[in-house]
């Protein structure tokens, strides 16, 4: 499934809803689910004017390790709090939500698309829960200097793109990534 069937599906499983809630949307999402909810968190620290303020790179990096760890330990779908799942939108919101963002995908698909799936599968699938864990873990050092997180961010961004889009070619950028933020803070020390 490419990423924009995924955003297009969200839509379509809604209708006739006059409210969205997150626990719908995660349903929508079921094993993809990891993918979202680690990119957001990388997203917010790797962006300068989010990132760069104080504490937020620790607070993404302890997200970051909360649902990858959950993944390492195999759970098919993150948990949420039931407080949160409950957290609703008015559906008129996706629906221009996907409207906005369904060109920049489209466009997207031509560079990521299913490929090396197997890479995104068991035991792989671990393999990138572990590094998402030590690349949030990373953050707490590295949130000591201004953007230093955005090698580890970026290595999750790839990882949950990778998930999302079963793109086996961002998941190897992510190992990459990984092995490159791990030398640079062993090198450092």
């Amino acid at each position: 499934m490419l990423l924009s069937e995924v955003v297009d599906k969200m839509v379509e499983e809604t209708e006739g809803d006059e409210k969205v809630s997150l626990r719908q949307l995660m349903a929508t999402l079921d094993s993809r689910s990891y993918g979202p909810m680690l990119l957001i968190p990388a997203v917010l620290a790797a962006i300068p004017l989010v990132g760069g303020i104080p504490g937020v790179s620790i607070l993404t990096g302890a997200l970051i390790v909360i649902v990858a760890i959950q993944a390492v330990f195999g759970q098919s779908k993150p948990w949420l709090p039931s407080r949160l799942l409950q957290f609703s939108f008015p559906r008129e919101r996706l629906v221009r939500g996907n409207k906005k963002i369904r060109p920049w995908v489209k466009r997207s698909e031509s560079v990521i698309h299913s490929r090396l799936t197997y890479l995104t599968d068991p035991p792989y699938f671990q393999v990138i829960a572990v590094c998402c864990v030590l690349m949030g873990i990373l953050f707490l050092p590295l949130a000591l200097l201004p953007m230093a997180v955005l090698i580890p961010a970026i290595a999750v961004g790839f990882f949950s793109l990778g998930l999302m889009a079963r793109d086996g070619y961002l998941i190897v950028a992510g190992f990459v990534l990984t092995v490159t933020a791990l030398g640079l803070v062993i090198w450092a020390a």
